[in-house]
Parts: C-alpha cells; sequence; structure tokens
C-alpha cells in the first residue's frame, strides 16, 4: 500500500520541484521516505548474491548504526549523482536503477552493482516539499520513473525491495537525506570502527548454536523476521489449549529443523520465514 500525499497549496507550488544540481550532500545519509519513515525504516544497500535478504537488492530495513545504510553521494555531470554505501564502497558498487520486469535483474528492483559508466547509476534528485527529494535515473528518466521505498515482505512488490515505479504523488517516493550522526562522515575520515550488519533476533546470539543462527544474527532483515515469526507464535499459542497446542508445538519444531537446514543462506533463511509467517497468519 502506498499512501498518496496531500499538501497545501504553497507546498503544492513547490511540487513543480526544482533540481538540486550542484549541490554538495558531504559526508553519509540515511535514506527515509515519507511513507516508511514513522516506522524508522531507512534504505538499505545490498551485496547482490542469491544468499542475501531480498536476493541483494536494497530495501527499506530498521534505521540503526550498519554502514548498509550509510549513503554517499557524489556529483556528476549534468547535474547528476552517483551513490553508494560504506558497506560496498571498498568493492566499487554503486546504487543502480531497473526497470521492472521479470526479464530485468533483480526482477526490476533497484540494486548494487559494479560502478561504471551506466545510466542506471546516474541520478537526478528533485526537491519536494517539506525538504523531501524524488530520485529518478538518467536510464528510466524518460519513462517517468521514480524511486519508490517498500515494506519488506513477501506479499510486497517485488519481494519488499526498492524499485523504480511511475512518477506520482505518493508517499513511497518522497526521500528525506538525514546527515549520518555528527553532521556525516566523508570517506577521507570514516568511524574508527566502521559499523558491523548485526541482527538482533528473539533468540541471545551469544548462543547461536549453528550456521543458520549464525547467519540470523548477521542479518538484521531475516533478524527482524525472525522477531515477527516469534511474537505472531507466541500470540497464537497462548489462543490454543490440549491437542490444538500440541500440534502447533510440533509444528514449530519441525519448521525449525527445515530453517536450519537452510545453514547460513539468507535467501533459503527470508523465504523460510516468510512462509511460515504467512501460514501462522492465515
Amino acid at each position: 500500500m502506498r499512501l498518496p500525499i496531500v499538501f497545501g497549496v504553497a507546498a503544492a507550488a513547490l511540487l513543480a520541484a526544482t533540481p538540486a544540481a550542484g549541490q554538495n550532500f558531504s559526508g553519509y545519509y540515511r535514506l527515509q521516505s515519507m511513507y516508511l519513515e514513522s516506522e524508522d525504516r531507512c534504505l538499505e544497500g545490498n551485496r547482490p548474491g542469491p544468499g542475501q535478504a531480498v536476493g541483494g537488492a536494497a530495501f527499506m530495513d530498521r534505521c540503526q548504526n550498519v554502514s548498509g545504510q550509510l549513503w554517499k553521494l557524489t556529483r556528476e555531470a549534468n547535474g547528476y549523482y552517483r551513490l553508494t554505501t560504506m558497506f560496498v564502497e571498498p568493492e566499487g558498487l554503486c546504487f543502480e536503477s531497473n526497470k521492472p520486469g521479470h526479464n530485468m535483474s533483480m526482477g526490476g528492483a533497484a540494486f548494487m552493482d559494479r560502478c561504471q559508466n551506466v545510466s542506471g547509476q546516474l541520478w537526478r534528485l528533485t526537491r519536494e516539499a517539506n525538504g523531501y527529494y524524488r530520485l529518478t535515473s538518467m536510464f528510466v528518466e524518460p519513462e517517468d520513473r521514480c524511486l519508490e521505498s517498500n515494506r519488506p515482505g513477501g506479499n510486497a512488490a517485488m519481494g519488499g525491495a526498492a524499485f523504480m515505479d511511475r512518477c506520482q504523488n505518493v508517499s513511497g517516493q518522497l526521500w528525506r537525506l538525514v546527515p549520518a550522526s555528527g553532521g556525516g562522515r566523508t570517506s577521507a575520515s570514516p568511524p574508527a570502527s566502521p559499523p558491523v550488519r548485526q541482527g538482533s533476533p528473539s533468540f541471545d546470539c551469544r548462543r547461536a548454536g549453528n550456521a543458520a543462527e549464525h547467519a540470523i544474527c548477521g542479518s538484521a532483515f531475516v533478524a527482524s523476521l525472525d522477531v515477527r515469526l516469534d511474537a505472531v507464535y507466541a500470540s497464537l499459542l497462548a489462543r490454543l489449549h490440549g491437542r490444538a497446542r500440541s500440534q502447533l508445538e510440533r509444528e514449530q519444531r519441525s519448521w525449525l529443523q527445515g530453517r536450519n537446514a537452510c545453514g547460513a543462506a539468507l535467501g533459503c533463511l527470508t523465504a523460510a520465514y516468510q512462509d511460515r509467517i504467512s501460514e501462522l497468519e492465515r
């Protein structure tokens, strides 16, 4: 679901939108959308790969002190910017737009790819009302497509990944650039200890006993699914008694065995959690 935006007359006049061309964005920023900022979610860059959350596409995760949520904007020619994150900057990866479609990389989701001279990595930021920006790329600009945030989950478009949708008056396409703590850190002076990608699941990571549990502790997205499943399961269990309760406990133990069989494969773990949550919420 994407919420339509209603601005006052003065703010509406600003929606004629002025490019941010020429503006210097020094240091690192977190990217939040109007749609999900009330849930304290930030855009997170991801290392592409089948074992990564959301298949390696960029997604909206809980805002936290991780390097994948610290974005650097570098000015390019003609008013465009190149975006990367502290997490994948050493690997030479840049944020790339995509056209939605089954035949496209990541199914059309936006993702981090090798930095190169392609139009999908050149982003234009357009100022909107109330301090927000709209983001598009040279690649899809002629088609009037804008970057849209998404709530992670199995029923969400693109599995919850950020993607390029038709530019329209929805809150998921309005982005706020929030300077990282300390006003943003430049690449010349990174933090003494770069933030580590670390999740907070329902169990104590100090007691993680297998590859699956260690992988969950290392992925905030999968950890958030673990917390959600734990809450859904506990709520359902509290309403059951006798044989029904015992049956649910047996099913959960069986599911845990299947989850553990995923090992450290985040894609497998993500699918397992999303399927189990959907099953219990029905």
